[in-house]
């Protein structure tokens, strides 16, 4: 509930500070303001769900190595579940499948076939956000959030810290055949 009433009150001020919100308009104003809220919502629910995957596939190949296969089933179930994404999300997932991808510091990134994501070659956990935008987690568990625009061509790369702009810009490398 406080993060809902703070994404508001965030979303309201936004709005009134860059002129979009109208108190002429409250309908408008409270559209606006829970457009906001939702895309926040989403983005901080798909960060949280990428770091949980994360944590859960290192616990996965620590149960493993243990031989405790019934804990390490359980927990590969876990993420599956979790990887499941909503037809709306589905959207990314299958544009972005078989594809490459390099950003402007010069690392790739790849999604095979099978929807999983790699960094510099290393498989990372990854979750649709929307139908443009991926959480992924980086090595040390920094995590990232990849914006596409409209034609599948570019994306901008956000840290999580930063939020006046994004950290590097990236553009596809390879068409999906």
């Amino acid at each position: 509930m406080k993060i809902t009433t703070f994404g508001l009150f965030a979303a309201f001020a936004l709005l009134s500070h860059v002129g979009m919100a109208s108190a002429a308009d409250p309908v408008e104003e409270y559209r606006q303001a829970m457009a906001i809220a939702q895309e926040q919502f989403q983005e901080s629910a798909g960060i949280a769900t990428a770091q949980y995957i994360a944590a859960l596939k290192q616990s996965l190949t620590e149960e493993t190595k243990k031989g405790n296969l019934e804990a390490a089933i359980a927990i590969r179930d876990q993420i599956k579940s979790l990887e499941q994404v909503s037809p709306i999300a589905n959207v990314i997932v299958d544009k972005l499948a078989g594809t490459d991808w390099v950003n402007s510091n010069g690392v790739p990134f790849q999604w095979k076939e099978d929807g999983t994501f790699l960094h510099h070659g290393v498989p990372r956990a990854s979750v649709p956000i929307d139908s443009r935008r991926v959480a992924i987690v980086f090595a040390n568990a920094k995590v990232g959030v990849l914006v596409f625009n409209d034609s599948f061509t570019t994306f901008e790369q956000w840290g999580h810290e930063s939020q006046d702009r994004p950290l590097f810009k990236g553009k596809k490398v390879s068409l999906k055949q």
